[in-house]
Formats: C-alpha cells, sequence, structure tokens
C-alpha cells in the first residue's frame, strides 16, 4: 500500500508499506526509481501506522510514519523518534517548507 508519491526531477519516489496474505505489515518502505529500501522495525507490534508520509528537499527523502508505536521521521534514512514511546504515537504528514 503506497500511501505517499513525490516526484522530483527525474526521480519517482514512493512510501508505504508491504502486506502478507494475512493482512500482517511489514516494515516501512521506501521506493526511488522501483529500488526499495527497508525503514523501521515495525513487523507485528500492535502499534502499526497504515500512513506512511513522503517530503523530497533537493537531495533529502524525508519519510515519516509510526515505528514500534513511536512517532519517528527518517531523514536518508536515518530515523529520529518524535516522542519516547510512553503512549502511541504517529505523523500522518511531512512537509518540508524552504528556509526564507
Amino acid at each position: 500500500m503506497v500511501t505517499s508519491f513525490v516526484v522530483s526531477g527525474n526521480d519517482i519516489y514512493a512510501a508505504g508499506r508491504l502486506f502478507d496474505d494475512n493482512y500482517n505489515m511489514e516494515p516501512i518502505k521506501l521506493w526511488k526509481n522501483g529500488v526499495e529500501t527497508t525503514l523501521g522495525n515495525n513487523l507485528d507490534t500492535v502499534y502499526r501506522s497504515h500512513i506512511v508520509s513522503l517530503a523530497v528537499s533537493g537531495n533529502d527523502v524525508y519519510v515519516a510514519s509510526s515505528d514500534e508505536g513511536k512517532a519517528k521521521i527518517w531523514k536518508n534514512g536515518i530515523p529520529t523518534d518524535l516522542i519516547n514511546g510512553s503512549f502511541e504515537a504517529a505523523v500522518n504528514q511531512i512537509v518540508i517548507v524552504p528556509k526564507q
């Protein structure tokens, strides 16, 4: 299930999750020009966000979602937790605004 899609220059990005035959979610996926990268660890926990948001700014690729119950953003594949995990949280949308 792709939940976010971005075209930047000659590159096509998509982000989302794959599901097995029993509708179990796999970790977050990012595709750039058809090449798949796995982000996160969220395999079979109760904390599963279907929404994966994507933004591209220059050479930086941002992915936002929930992983292991934590709201999280990946910048160029490097994760940053937005919460300590004391309660479940997710990010539903990410937008990058250039500095002015």
